[in-house]
C-alpha cells in the first residue's frame, strides 16, 4: 500500500482516507511520512538494477567489525572468573555465568573453556605462573645469593597478600590439585636446581643436604603465605618473621662452610 497525500491507492475506495499510520515502503515500515519524505525515501533506496545502495553520499563509511580471538576472550573469562571466586566464591563460577559477564552467550564461552573445570585449571595455572614469573624476575635483580633471596621472598609474600585468597579458593578443590600435581612437582624441580648447585658449590654441602635445607627454609615462607592469603597475619609481620629465620638459616649454613 503506497499512500498518496492523505488516500490510499486502493481498497473498496481508492480514494478513501487512509485511516492506518503505518505504511509500506518498498520493503520498509514508515509511520506518518510526507511526500517529500517518501520521494527522499526511494531516492535512497537500494536498486541492485542500477548499482545503488541507498546510502547518502555524506553518510559516514561503515567502521569494519573487529572480532576478538579466542585468547583474547579466554584471558577476559579468566578475568571474569578470578572477579567471581573473590567477591562471591568458588560455587558461583559456572561457564554459563562468566561468559554472561563479558557479554558472551553460553555457546560463546564453551567455545572458550568446554567444561568448568577446564576454567578453574586455566586461572589457577594462570596464577601461579604470574607469582612464579614475578617471582623469578625479581631475583634476578640480585647482586649475590643473599640478596635474591630476600628480594624474591618479599615478592612471593607480596603476591600472597594480593593473589592468596584466589589460589587457596582454586587449590582446595581436589580435583585442580590433583590435575596439576606433576606440573607443580616438575616446575618446583626445576626453579631449586640452580639453587642446590649453588649451597653445595658455596657451603661444601652434599645434594641431600642442600635439599633439605631448602626445604625447611621455603617451608617458613609458604607458611607465611599461607597465613597472609587467609589475612591471619600483617605482610609486616610476614616478611620480618620470614626474612629473620630465613637469613638465620642462610647465616648457618655459610658457617658451615667456613674452615674451623
Amino acid at each position: 500500500m503506497i499512500r498518496f497525500g492523505a488516500f490510499c491507492a486502493y481498497g473498496p475506495n481508492p480514494l478513501r482516507p487512509c485511516g492506518n499510520p503505518w505504511v509500506l515502503q518498498g520493503y520498509r515500515l514508515v509511520t506518518g511520512a510526507s511526500p517529500a519524505q517518501i520521494a527522499g525515501m526511494s531516492r535512497n533506496r537500494s536498486d541492485p538494477r542500477n548499482g545503488t545502495t541507498g546510502e547518502s553520499p555524506d553518510a559516514a563509511p561503515a567502521r569494519p567489525r573487529t572480532r576478538k580471538s579466542i585468547a583474547d576472550r579466554q584471558q577476559e573469562m579468566l578475568d571474569a572468573a578470578a572477579g567471581i571466586v573473590v567477591s562471591e566464591g568458588l560455587g558461583e563460577v559456572t561457564v554459563r555465568r562468566v561468559a554472561a559477564e563479558i557479554g558472551l552467550s553460553q555457546a560463546q564461552g564453551h567455545n572458550c573453556f568446554s567444561r568448568r573445570i577446564d576454567l578453574l585449571l586455566a586461572l589457577t595455572r594462570r596464577e601461579l605462573e604470574r607469582v612464579e614469573s614475578a617471582r623469578r624476575d625479581v631475583a634476578l635483580r640480585g647482586g649475590d645469593v643473599q640478596t635474591a633471596v630476600i628480594l624474591s621472598t618479599i615478592s612471593y609474600l607480596d603476591d600472597m597478600e594480593r593473589r592468596g585468597p584466589l589460589l587457596q579458593s582454586l587449590l582446595r578443590v581436589a580435583e585442580i590439585r590433583s590435575a596439576l600435581r606433576g606440573e607443580r612437582d616438575e616446575a618446583a624441580r626445576r626453579s631449586r636446581m640452580p639453587l642446590l648447585a649453588s649451597m653445595q658449590q658455596r657451603y661444601g654441602m652434599s645434594e641431600a643436604e642442600a635439599a633439605a635445607s631448602n626445604a625447611v627454609l621455603s617451608a617458613i615462607v609458604l607458611r607465611a603465605g599461607s597465613l597472609l592469603a587467609a589475612h591471619r597475619i600483617r605482610g609486616v609481620t610476614a616478611n620480618r618473621l620470614s626474612l629473620s629465620l630465613v637469613l638465620a638459616g642462610m647465616r648457618s649454613n655459610a658457617a658451615r662452610g667456613t674452615p674451623d
